[in-house]
């Protein structure tokens, strides 16, 4: 799984530590999952953050998955059959993101194809 998030930070800890609390309810462990982070070239003020989830979806059980994405907004978008992404997004006016400092997420899940 790679998780793609735009969020608002001031630096690259405070930006870690947000990354950190909002992959908490999937309980994976930080230190072997793969986190790239980068001040946002566009916009002045946002972190763009790579995750490398170092485990298929599969293994994670839906009612965790589910939850986890609960626990960040009301709904999100999907995409692809099956499917092989999601996104929320400040843009859309009926998605509620319940974390301030995030902008934008897409989670990509691996093709097991």
């Amino acid at each position: 799984m790679f998780i793609k998030v735009f969020l608002y930070a001031n630096t690259e800890d405070e930006s870690m530590k947000i990354i950190t609390d909002i992959l908490s309810p999937l309980n994976i462990e930080i230190g072997k999952t793969k986190i790239e982070l980068e001040p946002y070239w566009k916009i002045n003020g946002i972190y763009s953050v790579d995750v490398y989830v170092d485990s298929d979806v599969s293994i994670l059980q839906k009612e965790v998955l589910e939850k986890f994405l609960k626990t960040i907004a009301n709904k999100w978008i999907s995409y692809g059959e099956p499917i092989n992404e999601i996104l929320i997004s400040r843009n859309d006016k009926d998605i509620v993101i319940n974390n301030e400092k995030i902008e934008m997420i897409n989670i990509y899940f691996e093709d097991e194809n």
